[in-house]
């Protein structure tokens, strides 16, 4: 049984606090991105070995998710939700305090993990209360609010880093952690009654998920999903060093240029949200895919002629940009075809997205901190497989409306 939807469930307080939440793992990545070369530095560490406390981080918000959403499903949205942002503010309390580079991906991961359970009961309750249309519209809605948070967290970690060291970037993670805290407990309520949450209804919730992948169409759109934001994380773990040490930025300039960058998103997914009303959604992935491809091709011509460094960035501006047609509008695809297990198929779909993070991330730096080769290879690689798997779902459509 669904929850009805109602104005006051998808009111603005509520979609602020759901935004914060998704907003978890932006936050968690972007605001310490230029305090990397620091860190590494610090700690005597290469910039691989900096870059490895990102890949924990992703590590940790794929497991996590795994393990929050059935969790969700089980025992209701609100403690489960609860308990993971409580475990969060104390992982980035160790982070800050960290001495060597192996505490510190060990505090990264524990906040990976724990900040997941508000990505992905997030993710949830907005299935719970829309379907159809309405849950893409909300779902991009959502990704675009949430967005803020890569367009102001390379500014706001810039700017304390400046003023400070990379200590003070966990530091204020905490404290926004906890302000995610105080808006679980004062305007999130729960969706998933309990009536749904008995073991019979956990096992129907299993038994859809795994039809759902016997038939294609669910893993087909998962995969899709994570290799586009495979793009946006060969960019994001490499973007640092090809903007600071490549094109010569300083760590506010990079700052800058990535929040440019995110708001580029961000403006692709409010127009998104208005396309939604007059076209079907397929045919805008479609575009957006194709524009990307484009993009991320001419990243890759560039790099590998010797061009300029700084030619690069308009290529890098417009192929993130499309991100804001594709993310929300292929969460909700995904999650379309297993709403009655939402917790669930939330969980694979964002643990398919942050364990291709964490495997792309360690390879985006595989040639030092002075290449950007990496990162254009992988951009491009992550398009053109986002793209195939496109075309089999489009396929696989095909044949069940035939």
């Amino acid at each position: 049984m669904t929850v009805q939807r109602t104005t006051p469930a998808m009111s603005g307080p509520l979609l602020a606090v759901l935004a914060l939440l998704a907003a978890a793992a932006p936050l968690s990545s972007d605001m310490y991105l230029a305090s990397l070369p620091m860190i590494a530095t610090d700690l005597g560490v290469r910039a691989s070995g900096a870059q490895f406390t990102l890949t924990a981080l992703l590590l940790g918000i794929a497991l996590g998710q795994l393990a929050f959403g059935p969790l969700s499903d089980r025992y209701g949205r609100i403690r489960p939700l609860m308990v993971g942002v409580a475990i969060a503010v104390v992982a980035c309390i160790a982070a800050a305090l960290a001495q060597d580079i192996w505490f510190l991906v060990g505090a990264r991961f524990v906040q990976g993990f724990a900040a997941a359970a508000g990505i992905v009961i997030g993710r949830a309750i907005i299935s719970d209360l829309n379907a159809g249309l309405g849950a893409a519209r909300a779902f991009t809605l959502l990704l675009t609010i949430s967005s803020l948070a890569p367009v102001l967290a390379p500014l706001l970690g810039s700017v304390l880093l400046a003023a400070g060291s990379w200590r003070s970037i966990f530091w204020v993670s905490a404290g926004i952690f906890a302000v995610m805290l105080g808006g679980v407990l004062l305007v999130v309520r729960e969706t998933h009654p309990p009536h749904a949450r008995d073991k019979a209804a956990l096992l129907a919730a299993g038994e859809v998920v795994r039809r759902a992948f016997k038939g294609g169409l669910f893993p087909a759109y998962v995969l899709q999903f994570a290799f586009t934001f495979g793009v946006i994380i060969s960019y994001i773990s490499a973007s640092s060093f090809v903007y600071q040490n490549l094109m010569g930025f300083s760590a506010i300039g990079y700052g800058t240029a990535a929040a440019v960058n995110a708001l580029g998103m961000m403006a692709c997914g409010l127009i998104s949200v208005r396309l939604i009303r007059r076209f079907v959604v397929r045919r805008i992935i479609a575009a957006a895919l194709m524009a990307q491809l484009f993009m991320t091709g001419g990243i890759f011509v560039l790099v590998m002629t010797g061009a300029p460094a700084i030619w690069a960035a308009i290529p890098i501006f417009f192929a993130i940009s499309c991100s804001g047609f594709l993310m929300g509008n292929t969460t909700s695809l995904a999650i379309g075809t297993v709403r009655q297990a939402a917790g669930q198929g939330s969980a694979v779909l964002g643990a398919s997205q942050f364990v291709l993070g964490a495997l792309v991330t360690p390879l985006a730096g595989i040639g030092g901190g002075f290449t950007a080769v990496p990162m254009a290879l992988l951009m491009l690689g992550c398009c053109l497989c986002a793209g195939a798997l496109f075309l089999v779902s489009g396929r696989i459509e095909a044949r069940r409306t035939a």
